[in-house]
Protein backbone atom coordinates (compact mmCIF):
# COMPACT_ATOMS: atom_id res chain seq x y z
CA UNK A 1 0.00 0.00 0.00
CA UNK A 2 2.87 2.28 0.53
CA UNK A 3 4.46 1.47 -2.33
CA UNK A 4 1.32 2.29 -4.47
CA UNK A 5 1.35 5.78 -2.78
CA UNK A 6 4.58 6.49 -3.49
CA UNK A 7 4.05 5.58 -6.87
CA UNK A 8 0.76 7.50 -6.91
CA UNK A 9 2.28 10.72 -5.10
CA UNK A 10 5.50 10.13 -7.36
CA UNK A 11 3.11 9.98 -10.80
CA UNK A 12 0.93 13.32 -9.35
CA UNK A 13 4.18 14.94 -9.12
CA UNK A 14 5.40 14.32 -12.38
CA UNK A 15 1.75 15.57 -13.75
CA UNK A 16 2.38 18.96 -12.32
CA UNK A 17 5.71 19.28 -13.38
CA UNK A 18 4.73 18.73 -16.58
CA UNK A 19 2.00 20.66 -16.55
CA UNK A 20 3.74 23.59 -15.59
CA UNK A 21 6.34 23.23 -17.75
CA UNK A 22 4.06 22.93 -20.68
CA UNK A 23 2.25 26.08 -19.39
CA UNK A 24 5.74 28.41 -18.86
CA UNK A 25 6.15 26.90 -22.55
CA UNK A 26 2.40 28.27 -23.35
CA UNK A 27 3.26 31.36 -22.25
CA UNK A 28 6.25 32.11 -23.51
CA UNK A 29 4.86 31.26 -26.77
CA UNK A 30 1.76 33.45 -26.22
CA UNK A 31 3.91 36.32 -25.22
CA UNK A 32 6.40 36.06 -28.22
CA UNK A 33 3.42 35.48 -30.97
CA UNK A 34 1.24 38.30 -29.26
CA UNK A 35 3.02 40.76 -30.04
CA UNK A 36 0.07 42.97 -31.94
CA UNK A 37 2.30 46.28 -31.90
CA UNK A 38 4.96 45.96 -34.00
CA UNK A 39 7.38 48.02 -33.25
CA UNK A 40 9.14 48.89 -37.22
CA UNK A 41 12.10 48.61 -35.80
CA UNK A 42 12.19 44.92 -34.73
CA UNK A 43 9.86 42.87 -36.80
CA UNK A 44 8.00 40.32 -34.32
CA UNK A 45 7.81 37.43 -36.16
CA UNK A 46 11.05 37.20 -38.56
CA UNK A 47 13.99 36.99 -37.46
CA UNK A 48 16.00 39.76 -39.46
CA UNK A 49 15.92 42.92 -37.91
CA UNK A 50 14.22 45.36 -39.65
CA UNK A 51 16.65 48.44 -41.80
CA UNK A 52 15.65 51.96 -42.64
CA UNK A 53 18.50 52.16 -45.79
CA UNK A 54 17.05 50.61 -49.37
CA UNK A 55 18.88 48.02 -50.52
CA UNK A 56 18.74 46.75 -54.22
CA UNK A 57 15.81 44.48 -55.08
CA UNK A 58 16.65 41.59 -57.38
CA UNK A 59 14.59 40.03 -60.06
CA UNK A 60 14.02 36.53 -60.33
CA UNK A 61 15.96 36.07 -63.47
CA UNK A 62 14.41 39.00 -65.32
CA UNK A 63 10.54 38.21 -63.75
CA UNK A 64 8.77 39.22 -60.92
CA UNK A 65 8.95 37.49 -57.34
CA UNK A 66 6.07 35.45 -56.40
CA UNK A 67 4.13 36.88 -53.08
CA UNK A 68 2.39 33.97 -50.75
CA UNK A 69 -1.42 34.67 -51.62
CA UNK A 70 -2.18 35.34 -48.01
CA UNK A 71 -0.01 38.13 -47.81
CA UNK A 72 -1.48 39.73 -51.19
CA UNK A 73 -4.67 41.34 -49.32
CA UNK A 74 -3.24 43.30 -46.99
CA UNK A 75 -0.38 44.85 -49.59
CA UNK A 76 -3.05 45.87 -51.65
CA UNK A 77 -5.34 47.02 -49.26
CA UNK A 78 -2.49 48.92 -47.84
CA UNK A 79 -1.75 50.75 -51.07
CA UNK A 80 -5.96 51.46 -51.81
CA UNK A 81 -5.55 53.45 -48.15
CA UNK A 82 -2.29 55.04 -49.28
CA UNK A 83 -3.88 56.11 -52.66
CA UNK A 84 -7.38 56.89 -51.31
CA UNK A 85 -5.12 59.53 -48.39
CA UNK A 86 -3.34 61.34 -51.23
CA UNK A 87 -6.69 61.89 -53.63
CA UNK A 88 -8.79 62.91 -50.88
CA UNK A 89 -5.81 65.35 -49.69
CA UNK A 90 -7.06 63.58 -46.39
CA UNK A 91 -4.95 65.05 -43.18
CA UNK A 92 -6.17 62.41 -40.89
CA UNK A 93 -2.55 60.57 -40.96
CA UNK A 94 -2.84 59.10 -37.35
CA UNK A 95 -5.59 56.95 -38.57
CA UNK A 96 -3.85 56.10 -42.25
CA UNK A 97 -0.78 55.33 -39.83
CA UNK A 98 -3.00 53.11 -37.55
CA UNK A 99 -4.38 51.32 -40.69
CA UNK A 100 -1.34 50.72 -41.88
CA UNK A 101 -0.11 49.15 -38.88
CA UNK A 102 -2.88 47.08 -38.90
CA UNK A 103 -1.96 45.53 -42.62
CA UNK A 104 1.40 45.07 -41.71
CA UNK A 105 0.77 43.05 -38.72
CA UNK A 106 -1.45 41.11 -40.52
CA UNK A 107 0.82 40.38 -43.95
CA UNK A 108 3.78 39.71 -42.27
CA UNK A 109 1.25 36.58 -39.61
CA UNK A 110 0.26 35.43 -42.55
CA UNK A 111 3.92 35.19 -44.42
CA UNK A 112 5.21 31.41 -44.67
CA UNK A 113 7.80 32.74 -47.27
CA UNK A 114 11.12 31.24 -47.87
CA UNK A 115 14.33 31.41 -49.39
CA UNK A 116 15.53 33.63 -51.90
CA UNK A 117 11.87 35.09 -53.04
CA UNK A 118 11.42 35.81 -49.02
CA UNK A 119 15.03 38.19 -49.06
CA UNK A 120 14.02 39.72 -51.52
CA UNK A 121 10.72 40.92 -50.32
CA UNK A 122 12.42 41.90 -47.02
CA UNK A 123 14.38 44.28 -48.99
CA UNK A 124 11.44 45.80 -49.53
CA UNK A 125 9.56 45.31 -46.52
CA UNK A 126 11.92 46.48 -43.99
CA UNK A 127 12.37 49.94 -45.71
CA UNK A 128 8.43 50.14 -45.93
CA UNK A 129 7.91 49.19 -42.29
CA UNK A 130 10.02 51.99 -41.41
CA UNK A 131 8.04 54.71 -43.63
CA UNK A 132 5.05 53.48 -41.80
CA UNK A 133 7.10 53.82 -38.45
CA UNK A 134 7.97 57.50 -39.27
CA UNK A 135 4.31 58.05 -40.20
CA UNK A 136 3.15 57.25 -36.69
CA UNK A 137 5.67 59.76 -35.12
CA UNK A 138 5.03 62.51 -37.47
CA UNK A 139 4.90 65.67 -36.44
CA UNK A 140 2.89 67.69 -38.40
CA UNK A 141 0.51 67.18 -41.85
CA UNK A 142 3.66 68.05 -44.11
CA UNK A 143 5.35 65.88 -42.68
CA UNK A 144 3.05 63.12 -43.17
CA UNK A 145 2.62 64.09 -46.78
CA UNK A 146 5.80 63.84 -47.53
CA UNK A 147 5.81 60.83 -45.71
CA UNK A 148 2.92 59.48 -47.32
CA UNK A 149 4.34 60.63 -50.97
CA UNK A 150 7.14 57.93 -49.70
CA UNK A 151 4.97 54.93 -49.02
CA UNK A 152 3.35 55.32 -52.24
CA UNK A 153 7.09 55.41 -54.11
CA UNK A 154 7.48 52.32 -51.95
CA UNK A 155 4.10 50.06 -53.76
CA UNK A 156 5.52 51.27 -57.08
CA UNK A 157 8.55 49.35 -56.28
CA UNK A 158 6.89 46.51 -54.71
CA UNK A 159 4.88 46.15 -57.73
CA UNK A 160 8.07 46.37 -59.83
CA UNK A 161 9.93 43.70 -58.26
CA UNK A 162 6.80 41.21 -56.41
CA UNK A 163 3.57 39.71 -58.25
Amino acid sequence: MKKLKLIGGFSFLICIATFTACKNQSSQQIQNDSSTDIDYLEEPTHQHPIMEERVNIELNNGNKWQVNESMKPFVEASQKLVNAYLATQDNNYKNLADLLVSNDESMISSCTMTGKSHDELHKWLNPHLALVNKLQNANSEQEAKDIVKELQQSFDTYNQYFQ
